[in-house]
């Protein structure tokens, strides 16, 4: 079964009090990142447009398998690389990598 509850801070954090059995004073509520934020952090630590490109490449296919979005193929990322902004946009607009072969065009 699912819900959704509308709570304000107040009342979660006497919820939490009663469910831990002392003061909860506050509470964070944090996500995961983005899969734009996340892929963003794997290719901006290289210098993707010039002398390391191939580094970049390489570490965006080991993210994809690592996080098992999918069979991210060679021409795939090397297009990514190559167009990084369109890309980037793509992931952030969808919350997802673009289907298989995107290399042909953005699906």
């Amino acid at each position: 079964m699912k819900a959704t509850i509308s709570l304000t801070k107040p009342e979660l954090l006497v919820i939490l009090s009663s469910h831990y059995g002392f003061t909860v004073v506050d509470a964070t509520i944090t996500t995961e990142p983005t899969l734009a934020k996340a892929i963003r952090e794997v290719v901006e630590q290289f210098d993707y447009r010039s002398t390391q490109k191939i580094a970049a490449i390489k570490a965006l296919r080991t993210f994809a398998c690592e996080k098992n979005l999918c069979s991210l193929g060679l021409a795939d990322a090397k297009w990514a690389i190559e167009n990084f902004a369109t890309f980037i946009a793509f992931v952030e607009k969808n919350d997802r990598l673009p289907a298989d072969y995107y290399s042909n065009g953005l699906k």
